[in-house]
């Protein structure tokens, strides 16, 4: 699952982090507000900048990431950036956002974890 940050100001070149979730969105968000995560989004919190969950890609893999950070611009992707929602709207709904995806993350892997026994069965 991908995910993207959208930090209330840029931290020095950056407003935005790209990045992937193996299993909980919630786990992984949870770790880069305690600082962390990756190096930039440490930096971010170690200099008290708030940031939001701005979009999610349920469905996209590590390679998915890859693909989009090596697009660039990031801004393109934000809601934020694009006026669709402002920051306050992706704040209040980033709570039921992140809960959403829990579910479906635990439902794909439970449906992985079927296919895998039948296929071995």
């Amino acid at each position: 699952m991908n995910y993207l940050l959208h930090f209330e100001r840029p931290y020095a070149h950056a407003q935005h982090y790209l990045g992937f979730a193996e299993q909980s969105v919630q786990r992984r968000i949870t770790r880069h507000r305690k600082g962390l995560g990756s190096p930039l989004v440490a930096a971010v919190v170690a200099t008290n900048i708030p940031f939001v969950v701005a979009r999610v890609w349920p469905d996209n893999s590590r390679s998915d990431e890859r693909r989009l950070k090596n697009r660039g611009s990031s801004s393109r992707h934000c809601p934020i950036c694009r006026g669709e929602i402002s920051y306050d709207q992706a704040k209040a709904r980033e709570g039921r956002l992140t809960r959403t995806l829990g579910r479906v993350a635990r439902v794909i892997s439970e449906v992985a974890h079927v296919s895998e026994t039948a296929t071995h069965a």
